[in-house]
């Protein structure tokens, strides 16, 4: 302490004999050496802390340090003490010899004391400082941006390097349908069907949820967050849809695209977003997809998907939504040629099967396509009975469920015996060649497969998977959905019969496996955004379903029924009811109960029938019942 106070007097007083002293000894060193050592030692009286010897010798080698520089940079620069020190380094190594040591040895004290983890930060830190601001132009791995030919770009290439922003395109935001048009006079069956307007269906205008700045600032954020990291990448394109943005990636030469997808959450946090999913490589094009939700998400309004190109060019189109460049994307039925829609509750599955519904309402008469609808929850498909386009009757008892199906084989089997006479290969060959006799096409939309699984799996699976391997050719689709997507609802030979898939927001991974074979739709966000996985496509799209309203679809409803009401066949209604009983369990068991009876010429009892028939003793006695019954009713007829 004495020592410390006399420095600090010689510092403060250069003329007094401590100065004087100070100055022979250290030289022009002895005012900061003076100052880093008092400092040192108050931080540990303050903290009442013994000094490591560890930490007094680095520091004591880095005052010698100081001191041989000053000597070094002029003559007396370390007084006495630096001229020692730089004699003896003479003596023993050489000038050349003794700067090493000397160098060495003060770079092992600065390690000691800040830590070697400190010093690489720090030096990584400024590499990066180094590299933002170094011209743009001249690093290597910035390349010009790409403009997409297909899409036209709403800002052009700028001299700063700016990403180029695309769209949106008709990206929407939900407003007040129109007025629908009035239903045309109750005409009698038989007569000219006449489609609705496209305009009976609501419309909405074009909004955008970030404005240029937003997006160039956000593109700034995903290449320093990248930077941070040592990955070097450029954003060089920006597609806003209308419930996510994709910012296009172009990384640096060498880098691999999987560090990107690890650094995803980094990501999501920086952008303040509650989920992120990276696309490497968006397919087809030379750069990695970051999907960032947008703050609000525009609604995508079914009458908006109605004037595109592709509802004129398929035989049975359906809207199924925008994808993430604003681009509407519509589908055709007979080139799926079977559909899956799969999502957890609330995610849009029961919206987008009313939207594909109406598409195909409004867009074809009833000579041209019908419906056979299941519906086991009895509320979802409510609004299309009476319909001339339903070919069967809703059907939501579940009784019937099996035989709905079983009657669609039959009237497949029936198309392809009359296909076999003439010679004809498929529906449009055969209603081509003979336009009188035209069959048309044949859709079945079943709401929820897992309530049929629990009822009957084994003839469910069997019928659909009949229906999807034979139905193309004779015109019969199937739209199949699900909230459950589980391996005992969706089958190996179920999903490999629905090529195409629709696969909405659910809860886990397993469950987005089930559905695509792949993960992403456990990132998705809801409310009507999804994975659409075409048939002859290898990866998915990502789309925001088209929404029709309730309004919508009733008024299309009612100007159908305004032409006609639905005149269903009386044969088909009495096939069904016979295929009904035949499913009926206990039908089944009534059979093989009257069978034993006869083989034991009418001397059985209840507990005898629920041995053989491996059912309860109380079920065993209804039948016993019911065989007396029918029984006695016989022998009075014959009395009679």
């Amino acid at each position: 302490m004495l020592v410390a106070l006399s420095a600090a007097a010689g510092v403060v007083l250069p003329e007094s004999p401590a100065g004087l002293l100070l100055q022979a000894s250290v030289g022009t060193a002895g005012g900061p050496l003076v100052a880093a050592w008092s400092i040192y030692v108050a931080v540990l009286l303050i903290r009442r802390r013994p000094p490591k010897p560890l930490r007094v010798l680095a520091y004591a080698i880095l005052s010698l340090t100081w001191l041989l520089v000053l000597a070094l940079r002029e003559p007396n620069g370390g007084g006495m003490s630096g001229e020692t020190l730089l004699g003896l380094l003479d003596a023993g190594f050489g000038r050349t010899g003794g700067l090493a040591l000397i160098s060495l040895l003060a770079a092992g004290a600065l390690v000691g004391l800040i830590g070697l983890e400190r010093i690489l930060e720090c030096v990584a830190f400024l590499g990066r400082q180094v590299h933002r601001l170094a011209p743009r132009r001249q690093s290597a791995y910035r390349r010009a941006p790409r403009t997409i030919l297909s899409s036209p770009p709403a800002i052009a290439a700028t001299p700063n390097d700016e990403p180029v922003i695309l769209g949106p395109r008709s990206i929407v935001q939900e407003t007040r349908p129109p007025k629908a048009p009035p239903p045309p006079k109750t005409v009698q069956p038989g007569t000219a069907w006449q489609r609705p307007e496209n305009s009976i269906l609501g419309t909405a205008t074009d909004a955008a949820s970030f404005s240029p700045a937003e997006l160039k600032s956000r593109a700034r954020i995903i290449e320093d967050t990248l930077a941070s990291f040592n990955i070097q990448a450029r954003v060089v394109e920006v597609q806003q849809g209308p419930a996510i943005t994709q910012f296009g990636v172009d990384p640096a030469a060498g880098v691999p695209v999987s560090k990107i997808v690890s650094r995803q959450n980094d990501l999501a946090l920086r952008l303040g977003a509650p989920t992120l999913r990276v696309l490497a490589p968006v397919p087809g094009r030379p750069m990695v997809g970051i999907e960032v939700p947008n703050t609000s998400v525009a609604t995508v309004k079914l009458g908006d998907l109605m004037n595109a190109p592709q509802f004129n060019r398929a035989r049975l189109p359906i809207g199924i939504g925008m994808d993430v460049s604003g681009k509407p994307v519509v589908a055709d039925l007979t080139r799926m040629p079977h559909l899956l829609v799969a999502g957890a509750t609330g995610s849009g599955k029961s919206v987008c099967i009313n939207s594909l519904i109406t598409s195909l309402l409004v867009t074809r008469t009833p000579d041209e396509v019908q419906f056979i609808l299941i519906d086991p929850k009895q509320v979802e498909m409510s609004q299309y009975k009476g319909l001339p386009h339903l070919r069967l009757p809703v059907v939501t008892d579940m009784d019937k469920v099996v035989a709905a199906l079983r009657w669609t084989v039959l009237e497949m089997e029936r198309r392809y015996t009359r296909f076999s006479e003439v010679s004809a290969r498929n529906i449009v060959a055969f209603n081509e060649r003979f336009p009188s006799e035209r069959f048309v096409y044949l859709v079945v939309v079943v709401d929820e497969l897992a309530d049929m699984m629990m009822t009957a799996a084994e003839d469910v699976e069997r019928l659909i998977c009949r229906l999807a391997q034979l139905g193309r050719a004779a015109g019969v689709h199937l739209v199949v959905a699900t909230q459950r997507p589980s391996v005992d609802v969706l089958t190996g030979l179920i999903k490999a019969n629905l090529p195409t898939r629709i696969a909405f927001a659910v809860s886990s991974q397993i469950d987005s496996r089930v559905i695509l074979d792949r993960a992403g739709a456990e990132r998705l966000l809801g409310r009507g955004d999804a994975l659409y996985q075409a048939g002859d496509e290898m990866n998915p799209r990502r789309v925001q379903g088209a929404f029709a309203s309730d309004e919508e679809i009733e008024a299309v409803c009612e100007y159908w029924r305004a032409q006609g009401t639905a005149q269903h066949s009386m044969e088909d209604e009495a096939e069904l009811e016979d295929l009904a009983r035949q499913d009926d369990p206990e039908e089944k068991l009534l059979a093989q109960a009257r069978q034993i009876a006869f083989e034991r010429d009418g001397q059985i009892t209840p507990g005898y029938l629920a041995r053989r028939l491996k059912i309860g003793l109380q079920k065993a006695a209804r039948i016993h019942q019911t065989l007396v019954a029918d029984e006695a009713a016989a022998q009075s007829q014959s009395d009679d």
